[in-house]
């Protein structure tokens, strides 16, 4: 027993206590700066993440021309040239009078004023001439005129509505008569549809058939230049 313990103490390393000392001042001084080291690690790298560049905002100023669809007046030839068009004015032009006597013997009859019930109408006519026409009517019946009078001087209804608004204001029926003329006007307009659907279909036969054959002849023009050219 006495031999082994020797030997165990004498393979073993003896530290003596100045070592232990010097060794427990170097492991505290390491964890007083682990922080420090860790925050290095931690912090973001300007090469990593660039600062984001700055660009410079640039205001683009347009000026646009007014165009002719969009300015009162442009808005206005253009509804004058739409109802003095050969077929499609006519259509235009029913449709239109089947909204106005639509709406105002709507409201008419709801109990709104005549003169609230023409500027309502004219808002919604859907042609410059029609509401210029109506919002004249509307100031004439303001100082006391009747309302197919002035409706009569616009020359833009037809004469058969003039006298028919008449015959109403006569009789005191005139939302009645004013929805009459608008189920008049919406058969005319449904007429006059079916009409130009019926007109259409042989021209767009006929154009078909242009196209067509333009594009034969065109395919075969050279083969008839080189079967030429070889004989």
């Amino acid at each position: 027993m006495g031999g082994n313990t020797c030997d165990f103490w004498s393979g073993a390393e003896i530290v003596s206590p100045p070592a232990i000392e010097v060794r427990d001042s170097m492991i505290a001084s390491w964890m007083t700066r682990l922080p420090a080291v860790f925050a290095v690690i931690s912090r973001p790298s300007r090469i990593d993440t660039p600062e984001p560049m700055s660009v410079p905002s640039v205001r683009v100023k347009r000026d646009t021309a007014d165009l002719p669809s969009t300015s009162p007046s442009g808005k206005l030839l253009i509804d004058k040239l739409l109802l003095k068009m050969p077929v499609l004015g006519d259509v235009l032009r029913k449709s239109a009078v089947s909204r106005f006597t639509r709406t105002l013997g709507t409201l008419i009859s709801s109990g709104v004023s005549i003169l609230d019930g023409l500027e309502i109408t004219a808002k919604t006519a859907g042609n410059r001439v029609i509401q210029d026409a109506i919002m004249q009517s509307r100031a004439s019946i303001a100082g006391g005129d009747t309302i197919a009078a002035p409706l009569q001087k616009s020359a833009v209804f037809p004469p058969m509505v003039i006298s028919m608004i008449a015959v109403g204001e006569q009789t005191g029926g005139l939302d009645e008569m004013l929805s009459k003329i608008a189920d008049f006007y919406d058969e005319e307009v449904d007429a006059a549809v079916s009409g130009l659907l019926s007109l259409l279909e042989p021209i767009m036969i006929v154009f078909l058939g242009v196209v067509v054959g333009g594009m034969v002849v065109a395919m075969y023009l050279p083969i008839f230049d080189m079967i030429n050219a070889v004989q």
